[in-house]
């Protein structure tokens, strides 16, 4: 009998908003991932390394950038279970993200893209490597208008949205209330 291949999940974890929790979601969803005994990889799209500096020391972070060559830097086993690839710190075309994130769709259950807060090159890349996609956001007014964007984004490059995930809620809070009804009627 052939062995069927199995592929990662490939999940997009994105907002073209900043402080939304893209980066709290993607190390939370990565823990609990690895603590189901699935193999996770988390990828740190973003220039900034917010990624790496949540789970890493800076000092171990600023060396990781020093090292830097050129070339995508090897992929950094994380005590949680959680495999990282820092791709922040590398300068690339969207085919090259695309090509080093794939070939590891085969090693891993799923795969966490911690995207960057805008629609610019690597996020975009992102988009042509996942299967899915993850929209933090918070309650409120901006982050609720930037939705349809990126909900017509993911449409049409054929992408699932997997879950619009609130972050950030207070009850107490008229105006989150309010917001979390809209995204319910709106999306569930």
């Amino acid at each position: 009998m052939p062995k069927i291949s199995k592929q990662a999940s490939i999940i997009a974890i994105l907002n073209n908003k900043g402080g939304v929790g893209k980066t709290t979601t993607a190390v939370h969803l990565g823990y609990a991932i690895a603590r189901e005994k699935k193999k996770v990889l988390c990828v740190d799209m973003d220039e900034q390394a917010n990624f790496l500096l949540h789970v890493f020391p800076p000092k171990n972070v600023y060396e990781l950038e020093d090292k830097q060559n050129g070339k995508p830097l090897p992929i950094i086993h994380h005590e949680s279970g959680v495999d990282v690839l820092p791709l922040s710190f590398w300068s690339a075309t969207s085919a090259q993200y695309v090509d080093v994130i794939r070939q590891y769709s085969q090693e891993y259950d799923y795969i966490l893209l911690d995207c960057p807060p805008s629609l610019e090159s690597r996020t975009r890349a992102a988009l042509q490597a996942a299967t899915g996609v993850l929209i933090p956001t918070e309650p409120e007014n901006l982050s609720y208008k930037g939705l349809v964007k990126l909900i017509n984004l993911c449409a049409e490059e054929n992408l699932p949205v997997l879950g619009i995930i609130i972050t950030r809620f207070d009850k107490k809070k008229a105006a989150h209330n309010f917001y979390v009804q809209q995204l319910t009627t709106m999306y569930a």
